[in-house]
């Protein structure tokens, strides 16, 4: 599977977005769905857990649709 330089960058702001909105808060869930978009939840997940964030990512719908 290969990530676009696009869908990196599209990532890395949700992640800053979603660590603004944190605040003081530490942790973190993500729910990945099994569309393109789910990927793209997985890689956000990752980022936030670079800034600090205790996260957990949970992979949601059909396992065989899951891209």
């Amino acid at each position: 599977m290969t990530i676009s330089r696009a869908n990196v960058n599209a990532s890395e702001k949700v992640a800053k977005a979603a660590f603004d909105l944190a605040g003081n808060k530490h942790s973190c869930a993500v729910f990945c769905g099994s569309g393109n978009n789910g990927g793209d939840g997985v890689a956000a997940a990752r980022f936030l857990r670079e800034m600090g964030m205790d996260v957990r990512a949970f992979l949601v719908g059909d396992r065989a649709k899951m891209t």
